[in-house]
């Protein structure tokens, strides 16, 4: 269902993109929309494997093991966030320099 709904989420982004503004910024959409599909699937499973790891642990009462893989997926989950955060940080305050230069010449 996710999937499904990141999908419907940029074909209304392309929709609305196409309607206002040109063949670039289209491309750019189609781009991002991308993007943002290939990390959902990686995250979800990621989740996905770790939900599985959890239920295999539960099952065999090993209560050490299951706190040990659930404080991994939250660390893991952290960085994660913590990288992405930083990466589309520094994309953005590039978009916007680029869009200022655009905007001075």
């Amino acid at each position: 269902m996710s999937y499904f709904l990141q999908t419907l989420y940029g074909m209304a982004d392309l929709f609305i993109i196409g309607q206002f503004n040109g063949v670039a910024s289209t491309t750019a959409v189609s781009i991002g929309s991308q993007v943002m599909h290939m990390i959902t699937v990686m995250i979800v499973g990621i989740a996905m494997g770790t939900t599985v790891m959890i239920g295999k642990s539960v099952g065999a009462k090993q209560k050490k093991e299951t706190s040990k893989i659930i404080g991994n997926t939250v660390s893991l989950f952290v960085c994660l966030s913590v990288v992405l955060t930083v990466v589309l940080l520094f994309l953005f305050i590039q978009l916007f320099v680029s869009c200022q230069h655009r905007n001075r010449q």
